[in-house]
């Protein structure tokens, strides 16, 4: 079985260990960590939501489900397609520091 993924110049993946094992169990940590305070985020701001947009807060809870669906579809998009994940997270990464400097 080894010969004939040698033959077709396919090369096993080793799996990661040491330092490299450690570095990438802390970024995959930290997008876990991002998604939970996103996620939390969103849902202490539906009342505030709510009042600016003058709907109920369960019509401003469809806002939070949205953003969640959307975040999951792009995770199993990505996931089923084999694309780079950091094309995904750079715009929302790119506009967090701007909606902390907005004034309201």
């Amino acid at each position: 079985m080894a010969d004939a993924a040698a033959e077709s110049g396919v090369t096993a993946v080793q799996p990661l260990t040491g330092g490299k094992l450690i570095l990438a169990a802390i970024l995959i940590g930290m997008g876990n960590f991002l998604v939970v305070l996103d996620t939390t985020i969103a849902n202490v701001s539906i009342p505030h939501i709510a009042g600016s947009l003058g709907v109920s807060v369960s019509e401003a809870t469809w806002v939070i489900t949205s953003y969640i669906v959307a975040a999951v579809t792009g995770a199993v998009r990505r996931r089923l397609r084999r694309t780079a994940p950091g094309g995904a997270a750079a715009p929302p990464a790119a506009a967090r520091p701007a909606c902390c400097a907005a004034p309201s």
